[in-house]
């Protein structure tokens, strides 16, 4: 044999395109499992438990749907505020979405003031870094 692997050895290009998307797609989808789902799920459990924490740690007694029933029924701000909410949240992201949109389109098409425009929109990101705010809190220390 001369060193090359047969060819049922070998992935096709298909498999190994599906394996470098779904090798960029796992980290996202750990960490929306450790930081999104998980969280979602134990708040929806505790939700259907009266919790105490205690100095042994949580207990947890079933009450069923007695929160969400007291929230959605008893409580006068709850509705109001879960409307509002809402309400924020739907004309909110749109408007983040069309800006953001903007932005990239600015910060990719080519124009006269592309440098400085990029200048000024990454500014923030550079003054906040490590360095640069730690001189400006030890100068205003002082």
């Amino acid at each position: 044999m001369n060193g090359r692997r047969t060819s049922s050895a070998r992935l096709s290009l298909r498999a190994r395109e599906a394996l470098h998307g779904y090798g960029f797609a796992l980290p996202w989808l750990i960490g929306f499992a450790l930081f999104t789902l998980w969280p979602l799920i134990e708040t929806f459990r505790y939700g259907l438990h009266r919790v105490t924490v205690t100095i042994t740690g949580i207990r947890l007694e079933p009450v069923e749907w007695a929160n969400y029933t007291r929230a959605l029924f008893t409580d006068p701000t709850f509705v109001e505020l879960l409307i509002g909410y809402t309400v924020e949240t739907l004309i909110a992201v749109p408007i983040v979405l069309i800006f953001s949109m903007i932005i990239a389109l600015f910060l990719n098409v080519n124009f006269k003031l592309k440098g400085l425009f990029r200048t000024i929109f990454f500014l923030p990101v550079v003054i906040t870094s490590g360095p640069v705010i730690q001189e400006l809190a030890t100068q205003g220390a002082t």
